[in-house]
This record gives structure tokens, C-alpha cells and sequence, in this order.
């Protein structure tokens, strides 16, 4: 048995212990205070009412939890929940009316079935709530996960790394006094992607070093038909970030950006303001060799899913795909 159907199948073993069970309760017994609550009325109400809370639950698990408690909507999630047992309140009543007549004497809304319907409603509401939780926050925590991973491996990228040594090795031959600087440059990225990046947050003034780095080392390759201008604020920035988050844009834009046989520009400009930081890329769009793979910007896609992670209602990220330019504006609040 798959664990698909052992899941359907505990559901549905819950489910019938959950109608199934409180019939006791309304079975009639010689010191039964009320005999009326064992009339076919009161169990089908029972039933019924089952019935109904089955729906709530997943109606809760599936649409009200996810779209309205873990997005902080508390009053209106709450209003909904309120709603829900005065309609599965009057359906269970009025269905029962018109359907089952009521056993003689009996009150529109009995007392004990009110609190029947309020107790199990509870129950219901509790439980669909707290496994909806748990199940987001179990799945934020893998795609999270494998966002880290997938965006680790990228970082570590052969091609950028054979350019840039061909650039020193280049360099080393014509003996210039800028390949001491351009193995300082490399090692310290290197550094970062396998050392601090693999921390949960890192300095802003850090990440700024590594991207000034990695376009420091690009321009080595680059002749004087691309044209680069890169604004960083050069100050001591505190703030906290998580690590190659800003990077994936700016590679996107070297990657798709640059032809050396054609005159290209690539923009980057980045400006920080108290906890807020706006980075604006824009570059020409030109032909380029980039793979099937690399069309389809993996990078870009796994930087998205892992702004939305880290930072859900904290960044706004618009991304301009015209016929030669492609730009990326992105707005992001920081710790």
C-alpha cells in the first residue's frame, strides 16, 4: 500500500470514528434524562452535522487557514470561522425540519444539540488550523532548503570561474601589476560563497565586496565595446541580508548583457536608504551562446521563490522584459 492510499484511507478511518462515535451519546438508556435525543431526529442531526464539519475541515485546511491565518488575516479568518458554524448550525436544523419531523415537544434548537454542534465545531476548527500550520511551516522549511542548496550550486559557476583565470593567466603573461589585485579578488569570493554564505544572514557591506568583486573580475575579460556602470554605496553598512540574494540579478545581466563583437551597457545601481535597499539593473539585450538550461533562467526563478521565502511581504520585485533591454527593479526591506 502506497502512502497515498494510507493516507486516504486513515481519513477515512478518522472520519467514521468521528460521526460514529458521539451516537453514543444519543443512544437511549433507562436513566436517559432526556429520552427524546434518541429519536432518529437527534442521530441523524448527528450525522448530518458529521457531515458538514468533514467539509469545514477541508474547506479550513485547504482555503481559509492557507489564505487568510498564515497571511496574518486574523479578524477575517476569525469572521469566517464565525460564519461557517452559523451556516453548518442552520443547514443542520433546517435540513433535519423539513426532512425528519422533530419528536413531540422537542424546541426549535435544544440546548444539547447547540452545544454539540459548538463543542464538535471546535474541535474541527482546532484541529484543521493547527495541522494547516504545521504542514506550512514543514514545507516552507524544504522549499527553503532546497532553495539554499540549488542557489549554492549556481554560485559556484565553472564557466565564470575558467573566464576569470584565462583573464589572470592573461594578465600573469603580459606581467601587468593588476594580477596580484585579481587573485585577491577571486580568492575572497571564493571565500564567501563557501564560508560566510552559508550562513542564514551576512552583513550588507559584505555582500556589496563580494558583487564589487565579481564585476571587478568580469571587466578583466571585457573589452572596451561593453560599457559598465556599477553605483554601490561605499560606506560601513551593518545591515543584515541573506547571502547571494542580490547577485543571480546582476550574473543574468553579464550572462545575457554582454557581446564582445557589439557595443553593450550594462547599468547596475544600488542605494540604500536607512533599512532599505533598491537595486536597479538594466542591460542591453544582445545574442549571446547561453544553453537551453540557461534560457530558461533557472537563476532568476530560484532568486524569486527565495525572496518570497525570506522575505514575503517585505520586497516587490519587477522585472521589464522589453525587445532589447531587460531591466530588474527591486526594492527590499532589510533587518
Amino acid at each position: 500500500m502506497n502512502e497515498k492510499s494510507i493516507k486516504i484511507l486513515t481519513h477515512l478511518i478518522g472520519w467514521l470514528a468521528f460521526i460514529i462515535l458521539p451516537l453514543n451519546f444519543f443512544i437511549k438508556k433507562p436513566d436517559h434524562p432526556e429520552p427524546n435525543l434518541s429519536s432518529p431526529f437527534f442521530i441523524t442531526i448527528n450525522i448530518l452535522l458529521g457531515i458538514l464539519l468533514i467539509g469545514f475541515f477541508y474547506l479550513n485546511f485547504y482555503v481559509l487557514s492557507p489564505r487568510l491565518y498564515l497571511k496574518k488575516k486574523i479578524v477575517l479568518y476569525l469572521l469566517s470561522a464565525l460564519i461557517s458554524l452559523i451556516i453548518i448550525s442552520i443547514l443542520t436544523i433546517i435540513i433535519l425540519y423539513f426532512t425528519i419531523p422533530p419528536p413531540p415537544g422537542a424546541p426549535p434548537m435544544p440546548n444539547p444539540i447547540f452545544l454539540n454542534i459548538l463543542f464538535r465545531f471546535l474541535i474541527v476548527f482546532g484541529l484543521s488550523s493547527g495541522i494547516s500550520s504545521f504542514y506550512y511551516w514543514k514545507n516552507l522549511e524544504v522549499e527553503k532548503s532546497k532553495a539554499e542548496v540549488s542557489l549554492l550550486k549556481s554560485q559556484i559557476n565553472p564557466h565564470f570561474l575558467f573566464n576569470t583565470l584565462n583573464s589572470i593567466y592573461a594578465l600573469s603573461i603580459k606581467k601587468s601589476n593588476s594580477t596580484p589585485d585579481a587573485i585577491i579578488q577571486l580568492s575572497n569570493m571564493m571565500r564567501y560563497v563557501t564560508s560566510e554564505a552559508n550562513q542564514e544572514l551576512v552583513s550588507l557591506d559584505q555582500e556589496l565586496k563580494y558583487i564589487n568583486n565579481y564585476i571587478n573580475l568580469q571587466k578583466l575579460r571585457l573589452t572596451s565595446k561593453v560599457k559598465i556602470e556599477a553605483n554601490m554605496p561605499k560606506s560601513n553598512l551593518q545591515l543584515q541580508i541573506a547571502p547571494l540574494l542580490i547577485i543571480p540579478f546582476i550574473e543574468n545581466a553579464f550572462k545575457y548583457g554582454v557581446n564582445t563583437e557589439e557595443d553593450c551597457k550594462i547599468s547596475i545601481n544600488i542605494n540604500v536608504v536607512e533599512n532599505k535597499i533598491h537595486l536597479l539593473i538594466e542591460n542591453k539585450k544582445v545574442k549571446t551562446n547561453a544553453n537551453q538550461d540557461e534560457k530558461l533562467g533557472l537563476g532568476i526563478a530560484n532568486t524569486t521563490k527565495r525572496l518570497q521565502l525570506l522575505y514575503s511581504n517585505k520586497h516587490n520585485l519587477e522585472i521589464i522584459d522589453k525587445t532589447n533591454t531587460f531591466t530588474v527593479d527591486l526594492k527590499l526591506t532589510l533587518s
